[in-house]
C-alpha cells in the first residue's frame, strides 16, 4: 500500500488537540539533537527520523495526529521561510554572471533529469522533483520546500524522508571524497572550494569541509553554496507552478514569499552597522528556531512512517538520488575546472 501523503493543511487546530503530537515530536527532536551533538557520525536529522519510526508502534496515533499534522505542515513551512535569514544578497553578489549562469544550468539539469528518470523508474515525477531539489539546491531544506509547494495529492512522505536521509549520507561521504578528488585533479584552493560548494548537498557539510582548507577555498565554497540556497524558492516555484489542475494557476506559496522577504530583510539590516547589536541576537535566535522546527518536522514524519512503507519502492529511489548526486557533481566539476 502506498505511503500516505504528507498533510499541509492551512487550518490550525486547537492547542489542546495538537499538544500531544507536538510534545512527542519535540521530545524526540531534543533527544536527536543531544545524540547528534554527542557524536559527529550520524546527523541529528537522521536520528530524529529513526527515533520516530522506532517509536511508531508505541505511539497513540489518534491522539498524536493533529500535532503531527501541524508539525509537518504549518511549522515546517515556517521553518523553511525562516531559512531566508541565513542569506544575504551582498555575500553572493561577487560570484559573476558566467559562473552564476553555469551554476543555474547545473541545478536545472539536475532537477529535470531526476524528474525524467523518476518516471522511467516507475516513480512519480514529483518524487523526482523532491530528490532533484535535494541534490541541486540544499539537501533536506530543499526537499522540504519542494514537498511543501506541491499540491497535497502529490506529496509522498516516504520520498521526503528518504531524500533527507540520503542527502545527509551523501554529504557526509562527500566531505571526504570531494577534497580528495580536487587534489587528484590538481585544483587550486579556490577551485576546490567551488567544487565543494557547488556539489555538496548540505550547507553544514560545506562549512565543515572548507573550514580546514585555505581561506580562499572556504570563501569560494561557502559563497557558491549560499547562491545555491538563494535559488531555493525561485526554482521550487518554477518547477511546481505547472502542477495544478487543468485551467488552474497555482499560487506562489506564502512561505516562498516570506523566505524572500526574510532574505531581503537580512540583507538590508545586515548592511547597517549601527543595528548589528540589536539585530544579530534576534536573527541568531530565529535561525536556531528554524533548525529546531525542521528537526521537529522530521521527528513527526518518523512517527507517521513505517519502515516497510519507506522501502516499498526498493532500490529505485536510491538509484534516483544517486543519479542526482552524480549530475550535480559533474556540473560542479565543470564550474570548478573552468575557474
Amino acid at each position: 500500500m502506498p505511503a500516505a501523503p504528507i498533510s499541509f493543511s492551512a487550518s490550525l487546530p486547537s492547542l489542546r488537540a495538537t499538544l500531544p503530537g507536538l510534545m512527542w515530536s519535540g521530545a524526540l527532536a531534543l533527544v536527536a539533537l543531544g545524540l547528534g551533538m554527542a557524536q559527529s557520525l550520524i546527523p541529528a536529522a537522521v536520528i530524529a527520523v529513526v527515533l520516530g519510526m522506532a517509536l511508531l508502534p508505541l505511539a497513540p496515533m489518534e491522539r498524536l495526529a493533529p500535532g503531527l499534522k501541524l508539525s509537518t505542515g504549518f511549522l515546517l513551512r515556517s521553518a523553511v521561510a525562516l531559512l531566508g535569514l541565513r542569506l544575504s544578497l551582498v555575500d553572493v553578489a561577487g560570484v559573476g554572471l558566467p559562473r552564476f549562469a553555469a551554476l543555474i544550468a547545473a541545478m536545472l539539469v539536475t532537477i529535470m533529469l531526476c524528474r525524467a528518470l523518476a518516471r522511467h523508474l516507475g516513480l512519480s515525477g514529483e518524487a523526482g522533483l523532491v530528490m532533484g531539489a535535494a541534490n541541486a539546491i540544499c539537501g533536506a531544506a530543499a526537499a522540504f520546500a519542494m514537498a511543501a509547494a506541491l499540491p497535497e495529492r502529490l506529496r509522498e512522505r516516504r520520498i521526503l524522508i528518504l531524500s533527507v536521509v540520503m542527502a545527509n549520507a551523501v554529504s557526509t561521504l562527500a566531505m571526504v571524497a570531494y577534497p580528495a578528488l580536487a587534489t587528484l585533479l590538481g585544483f587550486s584552493p579556490s577551485q576546490t572550494g567551488l567544487l565543494i560548494g557547488a556539489a555538496i548537498q548540505d550547507m553544514a557539510q560545506v562549512v565543515a569541509t572548507t573550514t580546514p582548507l585555505p581561506p580562499e577555498a572556504a570563501k569560494a565554497g561557502i559563497t557558491i553554496k549560499m547562491l545555491r540556497v538563494l535559488m531555493l524558492l525561485p526554482l521550487v516555484v518554477v518547477f511546481t507552478r505547472s502542477l495544478g489542475e487543468a485551467g488552474e494557476m497555482p499560487r506562489i506559496p506564502r512561505f516562498a514569499v516570506f523566505f524572500m522577504v526574510f532574505c531581503a530583510l537580512n540583507t538590508g539590516l545586515g548592511a547597517v552597522p549601527g543595528l548589528a547589536p540589536l539585530y544579530e541576537p534576534i536573527r541568531a535566535a530565529l535561525v536556531q528556531l528554524s533548525g529546531a522546527l525542521l528537526l521537529l518536522a522530521l521527528a513527526a514524519m518518523g512517527l507517521s512512517t513505517t519502515l516497510r512503507s519507506l522501502f516499498e519502492s526498493g532500490w529505485r529511489p536510491l538509484a534516483l538520488f544517486g543519479a542526482g548526486a552524480l549530475t550535480i557533481l559533474l556540473g560542479a566539476l565543470a564550474i570548478a575546472g573552468c575557474a
